[in-house]
């Protein structure tokens, strides 16, 4: 593989959450929320320099979310006749490292109307190293989708990803920070969103999905239904999959 291919699967799954262990997580994140010793750093890293077209197609490709057995976020037009399914950890260095490899041939065929993307939050990460990190960086990506502004914030947090060790996302003003790098998005009503986990249950239902659908771990991706996780010739390149992409959808 050359320097710009990267594997569709990258890391071992995680444990079932049970509700012992859930209780413990939002407790924890009201204990973080309430606590007022957590000091904000300044200078995080600049979102431009990893997604150079985040201005530009961030703002211009609609999302939705979707609730239910299996929530996600969808992004791009329902006409699309290709579909690309990611199940993701924001704290996952593996799921950074496919989004700085095809974020921008994903974006641009978003853009464009050739593809729209179901994104599903998972929490293996919290599982996995400890911590809530996972859980709140979620949350807080949708209570940006609440102010339509979803897929700018979910660049930002993988632009800004601490390293998996590191539970940073924990802190809910670290992510209300992360906030203050688009117009707009940082009110009272995100600030309280992020700070009380109003979409942990959402969260925690996705990630109950993942486990149950038996996946192997994130980033998990389907094309067209297809896991491409699973597949030794699933394309590798940005190149590759734009290809893929349309020769399914011009039926080939």
């Amino acid at each position: 593989m050359n320097g710009n291919s990267v594997l569709l699967f990258m890391k071992p799954g995680a444990q079932k959450i049970n509700s012992a262990q859930r209780s413990v997580r939002i407790g924890r994140r009201l204990a973080v929320a309430l606590s007022g010793a957590v000091v904000l750093i300044a200078g995080c890293t600049s979102t431009a320099s990893v997604y150079p077209q985040l201005s530009k197609t961030a703002a211009a490709t609609e999302a939705e979310i979707s609730e239910g057995d299996q929530p996600s976020v969808t992004v791009g037009p329902s006409a699309a006749k290709s579909q690309l399914t990611i199940w993701e950890d924001f704290r996952c260095s593996a799921c950074r490292r496919f989004e700085q490899t095809f974020h921008s041939t994903i974006r641009r065929l978003q853009d464009s109307g050739q593809l729209k993307s179901e994104y599903h939050l998972v929490t293996s990460i919290d599982d996995k190293v400890g911590g809530i990190g996972s859980l709140a960086a979620a949350n807080a990506a949708l209570c940006a989708q609440d102010a339509g502004k979803f897929l700018e914030y979910h660049d930002v947090l993988y632009a800004n990803q601490p390293d998996e060790a590191d539970d940073r996302f924990a802190d809910p003003q670290f992510l209300v920070q992360l906030a203050g790098q688009m117009n707009g998005l940082v009110t009272e009503s995100f600030i309280e969103c992020v700070h009380t986990g109003s979409h942990d249950t959402v969260v925690d239902q996705s990630h109950s999905s993942f486990i149950g659908e038996q996946y192997r771990g994130t980033p998990t991706v389907f094309l067209n239904g297809k896991n491409l996780s699973d597949d030794p010739n699933a394309p590798s390149t940005p190149q590759q999959l734009e290809q893929v992409i349309m020769d399914a959808n011009n039926g080939k």
